[in-house]
């Protein structure tokens, strides 16, 4: 997962914004938190409820938790 990658979430575990069809660009380079997992950063296409920053467009998600979106990435 590389800064300005198009992204969704995977359909498992989150299916409900899978099929949404929310869409984001990931705006940083890949860190970990507390845990031992990777997260990125993303702006998201519309308001997130779980964003703790100055945007509720912007979150950080657990890249194993997102997938590309095909054809966008370089």
């Amino acid at each position: 997962m590389k800064f300005g990658y198009l992204v969704r979430y995977k359909k498992f575990p989150h299916e409900k914004l899978h099929n949404q069809g929310i869409t984001g660009i990931v705006i940083s380079m890949p860190y970990s938190l507390d845990s031992e997992l990777t997260v990125v950063d993303v702006f998201w296409d519309r308001p997130r409820l779980s964003a703790e920053r100055e945007s509720p467009f912007v979150t950080w998600d657990y890249t194993d938790e997102l997938e590309y979106i095909e054809g966008i990435a370089t």
